[in-house]
């Protein structure tokens, strides 16, 4: 084995292969448009209330002070929080108890809204577009593409285990992915 194969920098197979430095400040850039795609305004209204079943369900516990927020979407509920603050002898600053359990009701709902805020941007993009957005399926790599990666594989990774994690991840990569490898190995430029 040459002294090379341990000096390179490992990369996944299906990584993608990005440039050190990509300026993307200019106007016309591409990905420009796309960060436009992912912009926008949303209406979302964020609703405070005592959390009465948290109360309840801890009503062992003295001094507790439970919040609920919930945020909504016009008029449709997409997520909620809770949190709780205890008043007592070593927190009894009541202002800051409050305020305690209300940020991080806040902070769970906000947290609790990401995890939907895509299909909410979906949404909106349909409703622009005037009909449903096309998810391209994933393709699995053809068993030609496989079988010629196993042959390039075996003809071109000298170390063992690099071999093997190599044919490890054919059965799991897509037609495109499968391309980049074969393209990788015949112009040697590919990173494992």
């Amino acid at each position: 084995m040459n002294n090379t194969t341990y000096n390179r920098k490992i990369l996944s197979p299906i990584q993608p292969k990005i440039k050190p430095v990509i300026d993307v400040r200019g106007e016309r850039h591409p990905i420009r448009d796309e960060v436009k795609k992912f912009c926008g305004t949303y209406s979302i209204t964020a609703t405070f209330e005592e959390d009465l079943q948290a109360l309840n369900s801890f009503g062992h516990i003295p001094g507790l002070i439970a919040i609920l927020c919930t945020f909504k979407k016009d008029g449709q509920l997409i997520s909620f929080g809770r949190s709780c603050a205890v008043f007592s002898k070593w927190n009894k600053y009541v202002e800051r108890t409050i305020s305690t359990a209300i940020n991080g009701a806040f902070l769970s709902a906000a947290n609790n809204a990401t995890k939907v805020f895509e299909a909410l941007r979906i949404s909106q993009a349909e409703e622009v577009a005037g009909g449903s957005i096309q998810y391209p399926e994933f393709q699995p790599a053809s068993e030609k593409q496989k079988s010629y990666l196993l042959q390039l594989i075996n003809t071109n990774v000298e170390d063992d285990d690099e071999r093997e994690q190599l044919k490890s991840k054919i059965e799991s990569i897509n037609k495109d992915q499968a391309s980049e490898m074969i393209a990788g190995f015949l112009n040697n430029t590919i990173n494992y």
